[in-house]
């Protein structure tokens, strides 16, 4: 990641100028897109959510993907991939997306190869849970490299 994507401290009594960009949301349905870059983190749930189902902490990959729209614009999103058994699935969909693995084989996790692949995934578009008229966009599946369409969305 280089120092602009980075970005820089501010002060308290610096000259700010730079206007927010547009938010765009993407209508639900099937996107090509290319991977940016990855950051590790840790997921580290809330201690407030009593659900037995909860992930527990974890390591977590941010996936930063960009994805073209109909107007040509350039989206990005961030996806979390849980590094945790219980999402497994999801983790071998991505790199199998990207082809880097194959449908029922194993494969070593190399999160530092993953930057500049392309791949397709099935985007949704879900509304805020404090506020239902915003709605944001979260990638559903990620779409095997071989398979090239999803047939979840009647596309041909």
């Amino acid at each position: 990641m280089n120092n602009e994507e980075q970005g820089h401290e501010l002060g308290w009594d610096d000259v700010v100028e730079k206007e927010s960009a547009d938010f765009i949301v993407l209508e639900a349905g099937d996107y090509d897109f290319s991977v940016k870059y990855v950051e590790k983190a840790r997921h580290t749930p809330n201690p407030m959510n009593t659900n037995k189902n909860k992930l527990p902490a974890c390591n977590k990959a941010v996936i930063h993907i960009e994805i073209m729209d109909a107007d040509g614009n350039t989206v990005t999103l961030k996806e979390n991939l849980f590094l945790h058994s219980k999402t497994e699935g999801m983790i071998c969909a991505f790199f199998t997306c990207l082809g880097m693995r194959k449908k029922g084989e194993k494969l070593q996790m190399n999160w530092n190869e993953v930057v500049t692949k392309t791949g397709r995934c099935t985007i949704t578009k879900t509304p805020g849970k404090k506020d239902p008229t915003m709605f944001f966009n979260n990638v559903k599946k990620f779409i095997p490299a071989d398979e090239g369409l999803s047939y979840e969305t009647n596309e041909f």
